[in-house]
């Protein structure tokens, strides 16, 4: 509205929130152009992200469609929804296959249930869809979070058939995976997260974040 939303989405940093509309200098351009806030959106975008709340002054139902009121704070409306991806999940199908263009990210929005299914990148597809099968049921898993660090997530996760480990962060080769203690070949799911196969049983899922660049200043 009449605030400065590069100056909110900032400050929110330092208390650990997540926003869209905010501009970091660092940032990769490929990572701007692909995850950076393009307008508001009804189809499911902010929701698939991670993006829980919409604070909004004046909000008209384009901005506001698929979250619920929450309450008021000072001349604001905060807004929820329930529906919003966390930072990781499990799914047991998956919906399709994406060229990897934002374009047809943006066409596939909306058309399905981002909470049970996703998509896979056109040349993944069909590795994980073998993996996977057709059962097209939910994936029943027993998980635990056993370890978080800035750039490390431990998981077990015990499931009763094979399945796909989502992590909800940006897509980049600098995350590793390994599953019950092997290299693990980490997928390009919904166009900006990450995807890990999993077994039938149990499975140890750990996800490093090490981008070479920052290794190779350390030494």
């Amino acid at each position: 509205d009449d605030v400065n939303q590069q100056e909110w989405a900032m400050g929110a940093s330092y208390y650990g929130l997540r926003s869209f509309n905010s501009y970091f200098n660092p940032l990769p351009y490929r990572q701007f152009s692909e995850v950076y806030y393009h307008g508001f959106r009804g189809d499911g975008y902010f929701e698939i992200l991670g993006g829980k709340y919409a604070l909004c002054k004046a909000c008209d139902t384009q901005t506001i469609n698929g979250y619920k009121f929450y309450k008021d704070i000072l001349d604001y409306k905060v807004y929820v929804s329930e529906r919003a991806l966390p930072r990781y999940f499990l799914i047991g199908n998956v919906a399709g296959a994406n060229n990897n263009s934002m374009e047809d990210y943006m066409g596939w929005l909306g058309s399905f249930d981002f909470r049970t299914t996703a998509y896979v990148e056109k040349d993944s597809f069909p590795e994980v869809a073998s993996h996977i099968g057709s059962s097209g049921g939910e994936l029943r898993c027993l998980t635990k979070e056993e370890k978080q660090t800035v750039n490390t997530l431990t998981v077990t996760a015990n499931c009763g058939q094979k399945g796909l480990f989502v992590l909800n962060e940006y897509f980049t080769d600098s995350w590793k995976a390994e599953l019950n203690g092997k290299p693990a070949k980490v997928f390009r799911v919904n166009f900006t997260q990450m995807g890990v196969l999993l077994d039938k049983g149990p499975n140890l899922i750990e996800l490093r974040y090490s981008p070479t660049l920052f290794i190779v200043l350390l030494y």
